[in-house]
């Protein structure tokens, strides 16, 4: 089957081989030894905590002769603490490795053996275990009130904690998930506190997000395109305008403005990093949604598998694509292969709204 549009590019296709009840105060912590890892090049310092707050935390190295080092909060991949148990970086890795299920049995087992003379430390597994329920509950809608109960509680408990603004993140995806727009719309006004300027991006794009799902749509572009207007100055940032051009994106898929909305992805798939998973991801599932309005079903398909083929991680986004491969490879002449999607569909995401929605159909 001939299609005309472009082939997965080849830097995707290889990336793709390839307790009591206590607020907890940190910011006068007993020192605790601990391995701090960056984000982006994993770069690690260790040493002792000596001091921690929502958005820093200060290391005193190991080698004394060195200064303590301030680490802001969103340079911050994860920490390893001295005391730890095994089973917590084996949870870690199960949990980089998408394997959620087991991340979180083993965030659970490392919580019940681990006693740890620091608070800071039993707060960060408690910040790990409802980080995982939170990613399950994106592609499972039965486990959002446990993700939400996880978050909220951490929040409250540990507002002083390096892992607070994270946690605000993930419970404000989640309340838009589950449909609790004014609570995720208070939570982002939160996440925009934050002292960065990647967070503060997220948390308006977050909010723009909202004003789409209200169906107020010019309010929405007009909001997202001030983010897309703003000039990254790292990594992190660059991701949160390719996640404002997304939302652009969908506001003229509301107008059934089409082509100015594929012209907008293909820009996004472009330039966004291709390791940039969630990014390329939704550009693809909206490339393909986009496609099938127009009448361009088989350039829809390969839209749509690219998610299947590269970014199958991203669990709530996949289980569209399937669904969505479903209905479309009979209309290319591909009826088998439309069996075989329905098939994965259901076994991979039972519980996902669009295998109810597949079930619905049939």
């Amino acid at each position: 089957m001939m299609m005309k549009r472009t082939v997965p590019q080849p830097a995707l296709l290889a990336a793709a081989m390839l307790s009591a009840v206590v607020i907890l105060d940190f910011s006068a912590l007993q020192a605790d030894a601990a391995i701090v890892y960056r984000r982006g090049d994993e770069s690690a310092i260790s040493g002792e905590i000596t001091a921690m707050s929502k958005s820093e935390l200060t290391i005193q190295p190991s080698l004394k002769s060195k200064p303590a080092e301030t680490i802001p909060g969103n340079e911050i991949a994860r920490i390893r603490w001295s005391d730890e148990p095994a089973t917590l970086n084996l949870a870690r890795t199960d949990e980089d490795r998408d394997n959620l299920t087991k991340a979180l049995e083993g965030y659970q087992k490392a919580k019940a053996e681990f006693n740890p003379t620091e608070e800071q430390a039993g707060a960060d597994i408690d910040f790990l275990i409802a980080r995982c329920i939170a990613k399950i509950s994106l592609a499972d809608p039965e486990r959002r009130e446990e993700a939400i109960k996880a978050l909220e509680g951490f929040t409250k408990l540990n507002p002083a904690h390096i892992r607070y603004y994270d946690a605000l993140r993930w419970l404000g995806q989640v309340q838009m998930a589950a449909s609790k727009l004014s609570e995720a719309r208070v939570t982002f006004n939160l996440l925009a506190t934050a002292p960065w300027t990647d967070y503060q991006m997220g948390a308006k794009t977050s909010t723009a997000r909202i004003l789409l799902a209200e169906e107020k749509y010019d309010e929405a572009l007009a909001a997202f395109e001030a983010v897309v207007q703003l000039k990254p100055g790292t990594p992190a940032e660059t991701s949160r305008q390719h996640e404002a051009m997304l939302g652009v994106a969908r506001c003229l898929q509301a107008k059934s403005q089409h082509a100015q909305a594929i012209e907008m992805l293909d820009r996004v798939v472009k330039e966004a990093d291709p390791a940039d998973s969630a990014v390329q991801a939704e550009a693809y599932v909206l490339q393909g949604d986009s496609l099938q309005q127009t009448g361009q079903a088989k350039d829809a398909v390969l839209a749509y598998l690219h998610v299947d083929v590269l970014f199958e991680k991203e669990r709530a986004l996949h289980a569209q694509s399937l669904y969505n491969l479903s209905q479309l490879w009979a209309a290319v002449g591909e009826p088998g292969r439309a069996s075989s999607a329905a098939s994965r569909l259901q076994q991979e995401h039972p519980n996902n709204e669009w295998t109810k929605k597949l079930s619905g159909a049939n």
